[in-house]
């Protein structure tokens, strides 16, 4: 098989599994590759929530919302 050929399958096969994956993320049908996506749109959902009701857990959250300069200063602390 040649490099060029080679290359082509590659891409071929990368578009058919993006397809697939946005395919399942469409339907919500739980991937590998669709996970990280339904879990951060799921905290969207309950962030929206959180806003407009209140949780013990959702309190920090808003603290954050209100003043931003608050999350810079708990990165800065972080360590990796």
């Amino acid at each position: 098989m040649s490099v060029s050929m080679e290359d082509d399958l590659i891409g071929t096969f990368a578009a058919g599994v993006s397809m697939v994956t946005s395919l399942a993320l469409a339907i919500s049908y739980p991937t590998l590759a669709t996970a990280p996506h339904m879990f951060i749109n799921a905290y969207k959902n309950v962030l929206a929530v959180a806003t407009e009701t209140s949780f013990p857990q959702a309190n920090e959250v808003k603290e954050y919302l209100k003043d931003p300069s608050k999350f810079a200063v708990a990165a800065e602390g972080r360590t990796c």
